[in-house]
């Protein structure tokens, strides 16, 4: 039993059924872009559980878009924990935050549907070694997705 939609030809009343498949396809669009704000990506450095490891060094550069930049330094190996710039004196929550926040360090999904929405002209690159992987990724705030993953990353954002 599908969907119908009546229109007249001719005078005639004509009664048009729309295939389950166009209404299959429709719902697998809409769900496409709802949902959690986790990424399904493969986080960097294994699970977002536990610690870092013993060579996370991460340079943070934060551009405000008017060409004033902000930049920190963040250091996580152990007990060894250290923050230049503005995340000097907050280097030991900054650290735990980048445990929590592996995957979407490491770059989203680009699969992901999303929504064409302008945040900003705020910029956040990460760059450096997260665990043992190499990480260089510019956060942007130019559609709903990378809004929300800005988001995610404000505790790493100068106050």
């Amino acid at each position: 039993m599908g969907i119908s939609r009546q229109g007249k030809a001719d005078g005639r009343r004509v009664t048009k059924r729309l295939s389950p498949l166009v209404l299959v396809l429709a719902m697998l669009v809409l769900s496409a872009c709802g949902g959690d704000s986790k990424s399904d990506s493969k986080p960097v450095g294994g699970d977002n559980k536990g610690s870092l490891g013993p060579e996370t060094t991460l340079v943070l550069t934060y551009d405000a878009g008017k060409g004033k930049k902000q930049v920190a330094k963040l250091t996580c190996a152990g007990p060894d924990v250290n923050g230049t710039g503005y995340l000097a004196d907050r280097a030991p929550e900054a650290c735990q935050q980048v445990v929590s926040l592996k995957g979407p360090i490491a770059g989203a999904d680009e699969r992901q549907a999303c929504a064409a929405v302008y945040g900003g002209p705020e910029t956040l690159r990460i760059a450096g070694r997260l665990d043992f992987e190499t990480v260089n990724h510019l956060f942007k705030q130019t559609d709903s997705c990378q809004i929300a993953t800005w988001r995610r990353l404000s505790p790493l954002l100068p106050n």
